[in-house]
């Protein structure tokens, strides 16, 4: 007879302990719920021990409403096909944030067309160029994400270093210039992959507008990778907003995507071509234009959007959400952080870590965000959204979170 000495279950690419609940659950509710389900079994009499796949032996316990230890009670002396390894359910590997200057990149504003010893001034340069000493480009680039002021920027690899394309201009460049490194390297390789109008295609039914959910059509097979999106600058790695439908078919489903504020909080930094849904006299956004399939065709085209492809698909995510203070951009954390710190939309947050009585926190430079005021005689067609003039609401200040990519040891 087999003794039971742990299970674990795979929910969402996270490996968890079972417990007295699981067991005491019918296997067949157990493999509803959980992918894959693997049990660590010793013989009472040989004492091999092994590892039990309910895949293995899903024929004999289809159906079944015997819980785990029944089972293995009603099993008897009957042999299991055991495997020899055994799971090793820890991380392999997280992914990191830290500030470029602090790690020692220069970061010269210059453009990409032109070599690096011609000197280009800042209110005509364009492109941000990282180099570092005794750095391998090529090695570096193939783990790296590069955000400017908050938002992610397309990178370019050159015999020179790495330029951050279009990260100084439109007033994306300032003084107090905050440059972040998103480190991919203890989790996997990744590759962008630009959005070009061919990319968009239309499901085989009957059309549906562009507000409703936008397919795009890739390059290559990306059945062995994760897929993440950087839209305008926002980086999204929750996978809440895509959902691939084909080995090369990727779906966005528009309602989840926060199109009209990324559009408010990014209009002056990005050159948006394509577009046109201000008013010509105010700030106002006309919000029915901006849903249209044309502008929102060039909302996602534009250079500022592209897809990221990790070559790992044995991750999972986590987010932890800050505790508010009474000191604006200061947050309350338990343990030291870990993970990328976003704002509300995806924007990348610079900070520090101090401990003040006995308690950690966070600062971060965060800026308040406009609150946005719709126009409307009908409260069900929001056609005009300006920013919010009301004195008691006129900003807000988002609420961070830390947003953790992890990748399983198996």
């Amino acid at each position: 007879m087999y003794q039971l000495i742990k299970g674990i279950a795979r929910i969402n690419k996270q490996w968890v302990d079972l417990d007295n609940t699981h067991y005491g659950t019918s296997l067949f509710v157990l493999m509803q719920s959980y992918v894959d389900i693997r049990l660590t079994l010793k013989h009472s009499i040989t004492d091999e021990q092994g590892e039990l796949y309910l895949d293995d032996i899903e024929d004999q316990i289809r159906g079944r409403t015997l819980t785990i230890p029944e089972f293995l009670s009603y099993n008897g002396d009957r042999s299991l096909p055991l495997r020899d390894s055994i799971t090793d359910t820890g991380i392999k590997g997280k992914l990191t944030q830290y500030d470029a200057f602090e790690a020692g990149w220069n970061c010269l504003p210059t453009n990409h067309g032109v070599h690096p010893d011609v000197h280009v001034i800042n209110s005509e340069a364009n492109d941000l160029l990282l180099t570092r000493d005794d750095t391998d480009y090529a090695q570096r680039y193939e783990y790296i994400l590069v955000a400017v002021n908050g938002l992610v920027y397309p990178t370019l690899l050159t015999e020179y270093g790495i330029y951050v394309l279009g990260a100084c201009n439109r007033q994306s460049y300032y003084q107090d210039t905050e440059v972040t490194i998103i480190d991919f390297t203890n989790v996997g390789k990744i590759k962008c992959w630009p959005i070009k109008q061919e990319d968009i295609i239309y499901p085989n039914t009957q059309r549906q507008p562009l507000r409703e959910s936008i397919y795009f059509k890739l390059a290559e097979n990306i059945s062995d990778r994760t897929l993440f999106m950087v839209a305008n600058g926002y980086l999204n790695i929750t996978g809440n907003v895509l959902e691939q439908t084909d080995v090369d078919i990727v779906k966005l489903d528009t309602r989840k995507m926060p199109v009209l504020e990324h559009y408010q909080q990014t209009k002056n930094r990005f050159a948006y071509e394509g577009i046109d849904v201000e008013h010509p006299l105010s700030e106002g956004i006309n919000t029915n234009r901006l849903y249209d399939d044309q502008n929102l065709s060039a909302f996602f085209t534009n250079p500022n959007c592209f897809f990221i492809t990790l070559e790992n698909t044995n991750v999972f995510i986590q987010s932890q959400h800050l505790q508010a203070t009474e000191l604006p951009g200061v947050w309350e954390i338990h343990e030291q952080p870990e993970g990328v710190l976003q704002g509300m939309w995806g924007d990348i947050m610079n900070f520090i870590v101090f401990l003040h009585t006995d308690q950690l926190f966070i600062e971060t430079s965060a800026q308040p965000l406009s609150s946005l005021h719709h126009n409307t005689t009908d409260w069900k067609n929001k056609v005009w959204a300006t920013v919010n003039r009301e004195t008691a609401a006129r900003v807000f200040h988002q609420r961070p979170r830390f947003t953790q990519l992890l990748a399983n040891k198996e």
